[in-house]
């Protein structure tokens, strides 16, 4: 078997294999009709996946939300909202859009919020971002903070890049 055909099979193996994973993976959160225009497109299956702490929980009217791990007795992981994920840890909440990746007692229950990890943060506000450290708050839309301690970004696009204390 020469070059060319061993190239030809490869590739006929790589188109093979991920028609299969697609067909096994694809995109289950909606199916547009050619039919419909975009207000009318319609959703038409979504799975919330809540892995780890049998006690771990999503919102009975929440879709496509993500809980992938952690939680424990008395401190199980939460999902409040529409496409919310919690990534593991303890004690951690996500809302609409929201994303916890870990660590313990976390929330980000605004809009798009997300917290990296750390304990005791919370992004409360639409777009807010706080990257891990320890009982920082961000509560002023498209806020960010880094990490560190008690630092608290309360006006809209403000920025703490770390330290202790900050206010912004």
């Amino acid at each position: 078997m020469n070059k060319s055909q061993r190239f030809r099979k490869w590739m006929v193996f790589l188109l093979f294999t991920f028609m299969s994973w697609w067909s096994c993976t694809g995109s289950k959160a909606f199916t547009a009709d050619s039919d419909l225009n975009e207000e009318e497109t319609v959703l038409e299956e979504s799975y919330n996946v809540v892995e780890g702490f049998k006690g771990n929980t999503v919102e009975a009217e929440a879709i496509a939300a993500t809980i992938s791990g952690g939680g424990l007795l008395g401190l199980p992981n939460r999902v409040n909202g529409n496409m919310g994920t919690v990534g593991g840890g303890i004690s951690n909440q996500a809302g609409e859009l929201g994303t916890v990746s870990g660590g313990f007692s976390n929330t980000a229950i605004g809009i798009r919020a997300s917290v990296g990890g750390g304990g005791q943060n919370t992004a409360d506000r639409d777009s807010t971002t706080i990257g891990g450290g320890y009982g920082n708050t961000a509560n002023g839309s498209y806020a960010t903070i880094g990490g560190g301690t008690f630092n608290t970004a309360a006006e809209v696009n403000a920025t703490v890049s770390g330290g202790s204390g900050n206010v912004a």
